[in-house]
């Protein structure tokens, strides 16, 4: 049985990525626009997991670079709970890191 599934998808491909394919297959999808590259849509599987399914088929249509990053949310039917997940890519350094006032530094009166 085939169940629909809505994801949330955020991709960075670089400065030179190709976002023309990327656009193109989002626009197959139906996917809807969340801000600053991020999609959402749905997917009708068969099978639970969502995440080997995307994997392939964009990985089939985009050209992946080393540093093409493209992060998946979904709903996990059996467990009921919010995933996340690179498709491709990984983690890196948040630009807002550094920026909090912890509570072991101490300012100069």
């Amino acid at each position: 049985m085939k169940t629909k599934k809505r994801v949330w998808l955020s991709y960075d491909l670089g400065i030179m990525g190709d976002y023309e394919t990327l656009y193109q297959w989002l626009d197959e999808q139906n996917a809807k626009e969340c801000g600053l590259n991020i999609a959402t849509f749905e997917v009708e599987i068969e099978e639970e997991n969502i995440v080997d399914y995307l994997r392939e088929s964009i990985g089939q249509r985009v050209k992946i670079e080393k540093n093409s990053r493209i992060y998946v949310v979904y709903l996990q039917l059996s467990t009921t709970k919010v995933k996340g997940e690179f498709l491709f890519g990984n983690r890196k350094r948040a630009m807002w890191q550094g920026y909090a006032v912890s509570e072991s530094e101490e300012i100069d009166a």
